[in-house]
């Protein structure tokens, strides 16, 4: 009797989150964030971290990632899945980042001389939201007017990724 093989798309919310946000097995998810990001160094462990945004005030938007976690070198990688087209996706994932961004920040007499640990927004993106590019695989970094970097953002066009893969995931 033949065995028979069930295929579950990584494009599902079921089939991302048991891939990637499998507490219990994180090669693959830090696999892929090594290849997709390019660190200089391996990451050995990943910790995962309450993925609700909470907000600020009443009058304050809130949220939710899809997977938020942290290495052994401090790094937070952000990341999510959007398959349906967002129009304002990339105002989106700055959201997400800056709230990151100001969860880090001590409260009480921070003086901003210590440095925040990068944040890597990954977006797994079902629809391209840069038309007039004809690449998959898009990396942009947030800077101040002192290039001070701010949070990193990765933002992956399924289809075409899927088409035409190119990054090596180990």
């Amino acid at each position: 009797m033949k065995k028979k093989h069930r295929f579950i798309s990584l494009m599902s919310d079921f089939g991302f989150k048991t891939v990637f946000a499998d507490e219990n097995d994180t090669l693959f998810l830090r696999t892929a964030l090594q290849a997709v990001i390019q660190l200089e160094h391996p990451i050995k462990h990943i910790q995962f971290l309450n993925n609700e945004v909470t907000p600020a005030s009443k009058t304050s938007r809130g949220g939710r990632y899809d997977l938020i976690c942290i290495d052994e070198m401090n790094n937070n990688f952000i990341v999510e899945m959007q398959l349906a087209h967002f129009k304002n996706y990339v105002n989106r994932s700055k959201f997400y980042a800056l709230n990151r961004f100001d969860a880090l920040l001590q409260k009480g007499d921070y003086k901003f001389n210590n440095p925040l640990p990068p944040i890597y927004i990954i977006s797994f993106l079902g629809k391209n939201i840069f038309p007039q590019s004809k690449e998959y695989y898009h990396f942009s970094r947030l800077r101040n007017a002192t290039k001070i970097n701010l949070p990193s953002s990765v933002i992956l066009f399924l289809p075409d990724f899927v088409e035409k893969p190119r990054l090596s995931l180990g």
